[in-house]
């Protein structure tokens, strides 16, 4: 069995010519969506470039400081304060 015979070939172009503004439709609908995933690809992308461009070498000088526990602190939780007396950001 052939993978394209002419048989198959000659029905496929029969039906696409009887149906042409069906085929016609079919086209432009995946020609727009592949352009449209490339264009939302492309202004992600953009997008993300000129952010990490404006942000670049913004508070270079600062600390940001959050109500986070620290990194270093290992919560005991059984404790009666739950865990908080040997955490630096709680004074209990």
């Amino acid at each position: 069995m052939k993978m394209f015979d002419l048989d198959g070939l000659k029905e496929i172009l029969d039906t696409l010519s009887r149906n042409k503004s069906r085929t016609l439709l079919t086209g432009f609908g995946i020609f727009w969506g592949i352009f449209m995933l490339m264009a939302m690809n492309g202004g992600g992308k953009g997008l993300k470039n000129i952010l990490s461009d404006n942000f670049d070498g913004f508070a270079t000088n600062s600390v940001i400081i959050g109500p986070n526990l620290t990194t270093n602190h290992t919560r005991d939780s059984s404790a009666a304060d739950g865990g908080l007396a040997g955490c630096p950001m709680w004074n209990i």
